[in-house]
């Protein structure tokens, strides 16, 4: 007989409108879930030296998809908030 280990509570994890933290993005806000699937978005600070040398920082922001898995969650209003 082969026993499939199901963790349920993982692929509802993390709902749409929460925060969670990423290993590699950091704290991300969930904007869609469909499954194990989470697409995130990640705040960062992106940054351009100008040819005088000068270095010109801009705020970023990226969507990706991750596994739910990888999350840990952090709630409504994420960590140390």
């Amino acid at each position: 007989m082969t026993v499939i280990v199901w963790n349920s509570h993982e692929s509802v994890k993390c709902p749409v409108g929460t925060y969670g933290w990423h290993p590699e993005l950091g704290r991300v806000r969930i904007v869609r879930a469909d499954g194990w699937r989470r697409l995130v978005e990640a705040r960062a600070e992106g940054a351009i030296v100008a040819s005088s040398g000068a270095r010109v920082t801009f705020p970023e922001r990226r969507l990706q998809f991750v596994d739910v898995r990888e999350l840990e969650v952090l709630g409504a209003r994420g960590k140390g908030q």
